[in-house]
């Protein structure tokens, strides 16, 4: 694993319920806890970060996401504090012209809508910013609210287009903006 463009330190944070969650990177040796996370998932959850309900994450595929060079690809783990059980992951992947990165992010059914999905998003994109990136960009189903709502509600410029059934969005992560709504256009 090479050295990242901007280091990835563990950290906290507060939950409005009173509860802490801990984000740190993801490591080789995450492979196992990957797949377990992955299996408690609802079919719901799995087919909304999917497309599909996997009641089975791969052992080549969970390799595949444990294993990051935290320059053109990056991951981050939730956990609680003190324990090793992922709880969330957020991610992204660089493009081959480096400037756009492909976005994506899971929590645990328990933790959706408390506050994690958006400070993911923030810590990610504070990181490609650094790495060079100029924009998020996320494949997301329609029907996916929270995601769309963690979108809508974050503090970058996003667009968003849909077609054959999927939402496009991206985002403008080249400077920290005020949050404003999603702009709806090419509706097909």
């Amino acid at each position: 694993m090479t050295s990242p463009a901007v280091p990835l330190t563990a950290g906290p944070l507060q939950l409005a319920d009173g509860r802490r969650v801990w984000f740190r990177p993801i490591r080789p040796d995450d492979t196992r806890r990957l797949r377990e996370f992955h299996r408690r998932l609802s079919m719901h959850t799995q087919r909304l970060r999917f497309f599909t309900p996997m009641r089975e994450l791969s052992q080549s595929m969970a390799e595949g996401f444990c294993n990051v060079d935290f320059q053109r690809r990056v991951a981050i783990v939730v956990t609680y504090p003190g324990e090793t059980t992922i709880r969330g992951v957020g991610r992204y992947e660089m493009d081959d012209g480096g400037r756009s990165a492909e976005v994506a992010f899971v929590l645990q059914d328990d933790l959706q809508g408390l506050g994690i999905g958006p400070a993911l998003l923030s810590l990610l994109a504070m990181h490609a910013r650094v790495a060079g990136a100029e924009q998020f960009t996320a494949v997301v189903l329609p029907e996916n609210s929270a995601m769309l709502g963690v979108f809508q509600n974050c503090e970058f410029p996003a667009t968003v287009t849909h077609s054959d059934g999927t939402t496009y969005v991206r985002l403008d992560i080249s400077a920290p903006q005020e949050p404003r709504p999603l702009v709806a256009f090419g509706a097909k």
